[in-house]
């Protein structure tokens, strides 16, 4: 019978056995389109996808259609563990995604405030929302999920619990959440709950998802996704010229429960 980390690693998002090394390159730049937007890795980060078309494959079959997955990234620990064959532990990682319409529609200003409206005015329907889609691509995706772990994996997210916005200003809006899944592998089911911060960014004219996932324990997991979240979507803007951030109240938080 698989441990409770085995199946957290397994289910979760990878399950992952060891590919192709990753390299440890800090700066990588990811295409949208025609804008070229630079992305630094976070301390402690490394991306793994851009070298290894097996890890971007993997991490697309836990990426919406609608998406496209852009870049990769694990603990500098976990990246060692790749590159040295191992199976790496995924307790905390991070992916970064674009809308496909961003790939060849710009969007002004004026919509991504919009989007901020809807955003803060529909957080529990969107997760509701996101929750019923998750489990549809999960469903799906359900035999490339087992055939990847190995053994027959039965994927669902139970719950969303929805702990607000943290971020909102003229050029970031994120939201964060901790998600209950149940895996059930050869019969045994097996619940862990992973804490999130989903955030939309407006660089150069497009939409750029940013996802910071950490395993969920107390909430300072939860208070460490905020801030990994809040610190790099400031980078990514200043490293792509943006410097008039934040000039609008941060927002606010749901009420902990």
């Amino acid at each position: 019978m698989m441990n409770r980390a085995r199946l957290f690693s397994l289910g979760l998002l990878l399950l992952l056995a060891p590919l192709l090394p990753a390299q440890a390159g800090k700066i990588t730049t990811v295409s949208i389109g025609n804008a070229q937007i630079r992305l630094q890795a976070p301390d402690g980060f490394t991306e793994v996808g851009q070298d290894s078309a097996e890890i971007m494959t993997r991490f697309t079959t836990f990426t919406p259609p609608s998406n496209k997955l852009l870049a990769v990234y694990v603990t500098d620990a976990d990246a060692r563990r790749l590159r040295a064959g191992q199976q790496m532990e995924l307790n905390t990682y991070m992916m970064v995604q674009t809308h496909r319409q961003s790939l060849s529609t710009d969007m002004s200003p004026a919509e991504f405030n919009n989007l901020r409206d809807i955003i803060r005015g529909q957080q529990k329907e969107l997760l509701e929302r996101g929750r019923t889609q998750a489990n549809e691509l999960l469903k799906e995706r359900r035999s490339q999920i087992s055939s990847q772990a190995g053994s027959d994996l039965n994927l669902t997210v139970e719950d969303m619990a929805l702990k607000g916005v943290f971020v909102d200003n003229e050029r970031i809006i994120s939201l964060a959440a901790v998600n209950r899944y149940n895996v059930q592998s050869e019969g045994r089911p097996v619940s862990f709950e992973v804490a999130g911060a989903s955030s939309v960014i407006h660089v150069r004219n497009k939409s750029l998802f940013v996802y910071v996932f950490e395993k969920y324990e107390t909430n300072r997991n939860l208070e460490n996704v905020r801030t990994l979240s809040t610190v790099w979507g400031r980078q990514i803007l200043r490293d792509n010229g943006v410097t008039d951030i934040i000039t609008s109240p941060s927002g606010s938080r749901a009420p902990e429960v």
